[in-house]
């Protein structure tokens, strides 16, 4: 629970219930809103998800994000030079996103497109993603990240 927050504007989250888009090392915390302010909190501190819970004087959250490693990932797939791979993790981030260009776009669909474009399969694609995430290869942003998705569904904890 976060001390000052009413327990209706919170909830306990888990890794498994965002898949990827988990932004944090931790397996799970308390998700809250109070005025428009997120917070997520493990381990007995509160951390700011917003500019909002920031300016109320919460941590930030960077302790508990992954820091990026300049190593080599454990797994790379070695039959397309890095360049590539970096090309196809951002085409990949775009089709999870559900947008290609200007247009919505259907992600499975356009996954599927992806691989079959650059001949791949769906291990390799996997193998790329895998790595991407690793080496916080664009879009990905290991000081801002994908905290998207925590934030919307903390959001709906505000009363409105």
């Amino acid at each position: 629970m976060i001390p000052g927050i009413p327990t209706i504007q919170q909830r306990v989250v888990h890794r498994f219930q965002f898949g990827r888009q988990w932004p944090f090392r931790v397996e799970s915390g308390t998700l809250a809103c109070v005025a428009d302010a997120v917070v997520f909190r493990v381990g007995g501190v509160s951390y700011a998800m917003n500019d909002a819970a920031l300016s109320r004087g919460f941590a930030a959250v960077a302790p508990i994000r992954p820091q990026p490693r300049p190593e080599l990932p454990r797994n790379p797939m070695t039959r397309l030079v890095r360049d590539q791979r970096m090309r196809i993790f951002a085409q990949a981030m775009a089709c999870e996103r559900g947008a290609e260009g200007d247009r919505r776009v259907d992600v499975a669909r356009c996954t599927q497109r992806l691989r079959e474009s650059r001949g791949l399969t769906q291990g390799e694609l996997n193998q790329i993603d895998a790595e991407g995430r690793e080496l916080f290869w664009p879009p990905l942003s290991p000081s801002v990240g994908p905290l998207g998705p925590l934030t919307e569904a903390a959001l709906k904890l505000c009363p409105r």
